[in-house]
């Protein structure tokens, strides 16, 4: 599936599953990844979740326009998508995130205290002094 933000209109990619369900999952890919990376994990939870798997703006068959694309500018962008496809600030929802996804998460989850079910890191990148060799 498609959508065009509303903000800056670029088209992004994402799959969503089991939409008719209460509890939402999103899953954030990580860097040079896509939704792929979850292979048939968002349509097997779909049983009994709402799962979204978004191909973060920059990657994938997302748009990639020239931004300054911050941690920031993501978790914004995360943001917009949800409002977006219907997922509202109040709405409860479960965040998966991959190294530069869990960063994402991660801000996100800060940043948005109320609307977090539960946060998964998987092997998550992100609050480090400095880089790493």
């Amino acid at each position: 599936m498609y959508i065009h933000l509303e903000e800056e209109g670029f088209k992004i990619r994402y799959d969503e599953y089991g939409k008719d369900k209460q509890k939402h999952i999103l899953f954030i890919h990580g860097l040079g990844s896509s939704p792929i990376i979850w292979r048939d994990i968002p349509q097997a939870l779909s049983e009994h979740f709402h799962t979204i798997a978004v191909d973060l703006i920059g990657f994938g068959e997302s748009d990639k326009p020239e931004l300054n694309y911050t941690i920031s500018y993501f978790t914004q962008f995360i943001k917009n998508f949800l409002r977006q496809i219907g997922i509202n600030h109040q709405d409860k929802i479960t965040i998966i995130g991959h190294s530069l996804g869990g960063y994402i998460a991660i801000e996100y989850a800060i940043e948005n205290k109320e609307n977090i079910e539960k946060l998964v890191l998987i092997d998550s990148s992100g609050m480090l002094n400095g880089p790493t060799p």
